[in-house]
């Protein structure tokens, strides 16, 4: 003899978002495990841009031969707008020249890191920024906030002592 129970509504739309939700936290472990683990530009190489518990963000300057006061590490939350303007692109540019592509992160949220930089040659004043999306570097450079400052790439060796 066989039982059969109706099974109402509640029931139903509940089974179908545990299994929406199990789906969309597979499709995003699947995702993260594709994103790449390193970057390439002519004048370094390969290099690593992956963060997490066994590189941290001074193992990443550590590449480039910044040395970083991590007592001065500021951290702000920013977002990557959708449609670069002017400014964006510039910079964009400038990313593209050492290995990164912010053009993949149109619309996310990500973290960016300042820390002065210890090994600056003839006392510029030079901070560093970095973009963090995913545990993955996605951009950076070097910089004085002078007014008559400048910006340039983690690999440009005229603004540190390497």
């Amino acid at each position: 003899m066989f039982v059969i129970k109706k099974i109402d509504r509640k029931t139903i739309i509940a089974v179908l978002l545990a299994i929406l939700l199990l789906l969309t936290v597979g499709v995003k472990l699947t995702f993260l495990s594709q994103l790449p683990t390193t970057a390439y530009c002519e004048s370094m190489g390969n290099f690593c841009i992956q963060i997490d518990e066994n590189y941290s963000l001074t193992d990443f300057f550590q590449q480039f031969d910044i040395v970083v006061d991590e007592n001065t590490m500021t951290e702000s939350e920013i977002m990557i707008p959708s449609v670069f303007n002017a400014v964006y692109d510039s910079y964009n540019a400038l990313q593209k020249n050492q290995g990164f592509d912010l053009n993949d992160y149109k619309g996310k949220k990500a973290v960016r890191y300042t820390f002065d930089v210890l090994n600056d040659k003839e006392n510029y004043d030079v901070k560093t920024n970095i973009i963090v999306c995913e545990n993955r570097v996605i951009a950076g450079d070097l910089c004085t906030y002078a007014l008559d400052g400048m910006m340039t790439a983690l690999t440009d060796k005229t603004m540190i002592q390497g």
